[in-house]
């Protein structure tokens, strides 16, 4: 059986994982765990640790629990004192703080979700994500980077974290062991890079035999990566993981102008020119285009204070694109 790993964080990496998790593999999505903004960031205020959110958001994606019961879990409190919170998130703290250590209560939950494939965060330091600029500011935490919208003007020179980080030791192995190790969409500077300072994860990843995949983000987000094309992008990868840390570069191949007026206060297309796709060529790296696109918007979610991008990536389809890459 074939292994697979997604990494990623955020809305993407769930999107990918439960478009994998009925495939005949044996999938592990690995997520970032250096978050503090929404529900996690106010259990990690009060309570420490490392980040649950994506964790949380993957097990989800990849559980066969009802879906009545699922959205339980996924519920957000309206105002109040918990207000923002989320059922999940709450209960998912409860089991790491009395099963100990992190092995235990990953395999508890694992069983009491019905997650028969594995979810893992890339570290269990409570590190959070730094930021610094070319004019020697530094932005530190998940929200103060997402928040900001002036990196045209002050570009981000480095994304580190707050403290060392080490790999899980079973994200490490299932890295080693993969077949295919696979980059979901994600926001770039906090759920993608993120995964490059960890301790560990540079020697794992070019370590490792498996075939190499990078799905890259359907929008920019204007006044932050909106500048960038797709070989800017590329960069911050090169720059950790060599020249050619990916086989293949799978971007949408369009979305409607309909689609992109709606959101074009915010977000804009992925910017990527023929330029770009000559550059990647001669790196050796496939660059190929696919409709990923789901129809229509995603509503934002009640009582979420953080604004989510609303043009997702359509599970069908990344579904069908694996079965072909994997031929399964």
């Amino acid at each position: 059986m074939q292994k697979v790993v997604i990494l990623g964080g955020g809305l993407g990496a769930a999107i990918f994982t439960k478009s994998l998790k009925d495939l005949p593999i044996q999938l592990t999505t690995i997520v970032s765990s250096f978050d503090d903004g929404g529900s996690t960031g106010l259990i990690r205020r009060d309570y420490g640790g490392w980040a649950v959110g994506d964790w949380r958001n993957c097990l989800l994606a990849a559980s066969e629990l009802p879906d009545e019961y699922k959205r339980g879990l996924e519920h957000r409190f309206g105002p109040g004192q918990l207000y923002g919170m989320q059922t999940g998130n709450v209960l998912l703290k409860a089991i790491l703080n009395t099963h100990k250590p992190f092995i235990k209560a990953n395999r508890i939950i694992h069983e009491q979700l019905s997650v028969r494939h594995t979810i893992l965060p890339a570290s269990l330091s409570d590190s959070r994500i730094t930021a610094v600029l070319s004019n020697g500011r530094r932005l530190v935490g998940q929200r103060e980077i997402a928040d900001y919208l002036s990196f045209a003007r002050a570009p981000i020179l480095k994304i580190g974290l707050t403290k060392k980080a080490g790999l899980l030791p079973q994200a490490r192995r299932a890295i080693l062991e993969a077949d295919l190790l696979v980059f979901a969409p994600g926001h770039f500077f906090t759920s993608l890079l993120p995964h490059l300072s960890v301790g560990g994860f540079k020697e794992v990843w070019q370590k490792s035999g498996a075939k190499k995949l990078w799905f890259v983000n359907l929008l920019a987000h204007k006044g932050q990566d909106d500048y960038y094309t797709l070989a800017d992008h590329l960069k911050w990868f090169q720059r950790i993981l060599g020249l050619k840390p990916f086989h293949e570069i799978w971007y949408n191949a369009k979305i409607g102008p309909r689609m992109a007026q709606k959101v074009e206060d915010r977000f804009e297309p992925l910017r990527i020119t023929t330029g770009d796709l000559a550059s990647i060529k001669k790196l050796g790296i496939r660059a190929i285009p696919a409709d990923l696109v789901r129809k229509g918007l995603a509503a934002q979610r009640e009582n979420d204070f953080i604004m989510r991008a609303p043009v997702r990536h359509d599970p069908e389809k990344i579904k069908q694109i694996f079965k072909q890459i994997l031929n399964v």
